[in-house]
């Protein structure tokens, strides 16, 4: 079985900014990011499958939660997991 690495998924989880936020303006800023990067080992049919999937939406929570179940249901491992809180900006 061959096996592949599906490298950073990344999630990025801001405080929410009012609706009316402006970023070339002079609006509050989220004080806060999260990124998190995890690299997770599956069969590289899994991820060719899962990679090939259209978007739906601007982050990858639909596809974290697609290889979290493989992961649970042993079809894949976590390899490493890595998270950066920094200040917005």
């Amino acid at each position: 079985m061959g096996l592949a690495l599906l490298g950073s998924v990344l999630l990025v989880q801001a405080q929410e900014a009012p609706p009316e936020y402006d970023p070339l303006g002079d609006g509050d800023l989220p004080r806060l990011i999260r990124v998190q990067a995890e690299f997770i080992e599956l069969p590289h049919e899994s991820m060719t499958g899962l990679l090939a999937e259209p978007r739906k939406g601007g982050n990858d929570t639909d596809l974290r939660k697609r290889v979290g179940e493989l992961v649970a249901a042993g079809k894949g491992r976590v390899v490493e997991s890595m998270i950066c809180v920094a200040r917005s900006g």
